[in-house]
């Protein structure tokens, strides 16, 4: 399938114990306070998001500007400073923030909408 999809594997992959690790580990995202027992619990789908989520963390300088960016859309969403993930709900909230998936239309009645998909334009 990479041969023909090259971005198949990063899309599709399902969250190992070492992406659930790195998911929990307190030292290297200390903006992040999980309390969810196991990767066991979650659905396919739910480990799924957390190896997008796993791999998006690793490319972000700023974690700030997510902060600033959930305090604008999702004011419950951090407490203590944290990104509190407390269940499955919890995760697609953190996806939605990290992926940037929620926006203010610009023209008309400025909905705050979700995006279920993206392309970037260049």
């Amino acid at each position: 399938m990479e041969t023909i999809f090259p971005n198949f594997a990063e899309y599709y992959r399902v969250a190992n114990q070492q992406d659930w690790d790195i998911f929990k580990d307190a030292n290297k995202f200390p903006f992040m306070k999980i309390n969810i027992e196991s990767l066991e619990s979650l659905s396919k789908t739910k480990q799924k998001a957390v190896a997008m989520i796993v791999d998006e963390l690793q490319k972000i300088d700023n974690i700030d500007e997510y902060k600033q960016y959930a305090q604008k859309y999702k004011l419950d969403f951090i407490k203590d400073g944290k990104f509190e993930i407390n269940n499955a709900k919890d995760i697609d909230t953190f996806s939605d923030i990290l992926f940037r998936k929620i926006y203010t239309t610009e023209a008309g009645t400025k909905e705050v909408r979700k995006a279920n998909s993206f392309k970037k334009l260049n």
